[in-house]
């Protein structure tokens, strides 16, 4: 055994009760077996937690379900970069509560020259093609901080002595994003526009960003994030600048396409976005989901699952909101729609608001 009870009771502050100390001995060793303890140790990151070893208790409990499936194989592979790498255990949450719904699941079928994640079906229905997400959302997110950084430090040396503020329309391509930072540059007034894209003005050096009233965040769509850039010199405000800047209908066309992308014609095809690490990603992305589900765009989608996961004492719980598409080309049925809604109901977590 790689990992004793003793250092799985101190992993987890002695907090374990027996029935938690005996499955997370299978867990650890389980997974330190398949990848080395060097992975299992980079789950903790030298941290101590009940919570985060019921959190590995639930991920095995899942893969020990999703095993047994041919390709299966093929998830270990992409698996052992890391237990958080590649959004697996985003996939093995979906796909063991399929599996808990009696859905027949298959992995990576070829398709139409497509290979999505999987595809479910109950007896003798037809195949429901799925993918599931978390990279897509994630790598969106990183590119906005980063642009929200670069703009704001722009924007602190555009006007001196002035609080410099940029708001943006909505989410740059790198060619924008270049657009925009040469334009900060050559600005020489304390008001400018650029194009239907993006507007500045000054502001006094003391104000605050992100004030309801500013001329950037007015111009910015909701929901918004911002980053403020200041440089102090001898004990005071030198520069100073804030970029605010939407995650709204163009990064969720972006992700959605992304995955339908990989989504055949051959049969109704779900996509699953694990928003687990967005804050308030649930309440946020519905909305921004719905408006994309249009009578000529993304008619591939019959439907989007939106799923967050939280630690909890009895372990990890996911709230789930199935998000039906009405122009559809192939629509799901009644049945299924319900199922989604209440996935993993037998001894799963999951539940709908």
């Amino acid at each position: 055994m790689i990992y004793e009870i003793d250092e799985i009771n101190k992993l987890g502050l002695n907090q374990l009760s027996k029935a938690e100390l005996d499955t997370a001995t299978d867990s650890l060793n389980g997974f330190a077996a398949l990848f080395g303890r060097e992975w299992v140790d980079s789950f903790f990151k030298a941290s101590q937690s009940r919570l985060l070893v019921l959190g590995l208790n639930d991920v095995w409990h899942r893969w020990e379900k999703v095993r047994s499936l041919p390709g299966a194989e093929d998830i270990l592979a992409r698996w052992k970069s890391g237990p958080n790498e590649a959004g697996v255990a985003s996939e093995l949450r979906i796909l063991a509560g399929l599996l808990d719904r009696n859905f027949d699941v298959e992995l990576f079928p070829s398709c139409e020259g497509r290979v999505p994640d999987a595809r479910f079906r109950q007896s003798e229905s037809g195949w429901i093609y799925l993918e599931v997400s978390q990279r897509g959302i994630s790598e969106i997110l990183a590119w906005t901080i980063e642009c929200l950084q670069e703009l704001a430090t722009a924007a602190a040396s555009v006007v001196p002595d002035k609080h410099g503020k940029v708001g943006l329309a909505r989410n740059p391509n790198k060619a924008e994003m270049e657009n925009i930072r040469l334009w900060l540059t050559g600005i020489k007034t304390e008001k400018a526009n650029f194009q239907d894209l993006a507007v500045f003005h000054a502001d006094s050096i003391e104000s605050g960003g992100g004030d309801p009233n500013d001329e950037s965040v007015v111009f910015t769509p909701e929901p918004r994030l911002y980053s403020t850039h200041i440089h102090f010199k001898g004990g005071a405000i030198a520069i100073k600048g804030t970029a605010a800047m939407p995650v709204g209908d163009h990064a969720a066309q972006q992700v959605l396409e992304a995955e339908a992308s990989q989504l055949p014609n051959a049969g109704p095809g779900v996509v699953f976005l694990d928003l687990s690490r967005v804050m308030d990603g649930l309440t946020e992305w519905e909305p921004l989901i719905r408006r994309r589900l249009q009578p000529k765009i993304n008619t591939r989608i019959s439907a989007v699952v939106l799923f967050s996961t939280v630690r909890a004492n009895s372990g990890p719980e996911t709230t789930v909101i199935v998000i039906d598409n009405p122009y559809a080309k192939m629509p799901l049925s009644a049945t299924v729609l319900y199922q989604l809604r209440a996935l993993g109901e037998r001894g799963t977590s999951l539940t709908t608001p």
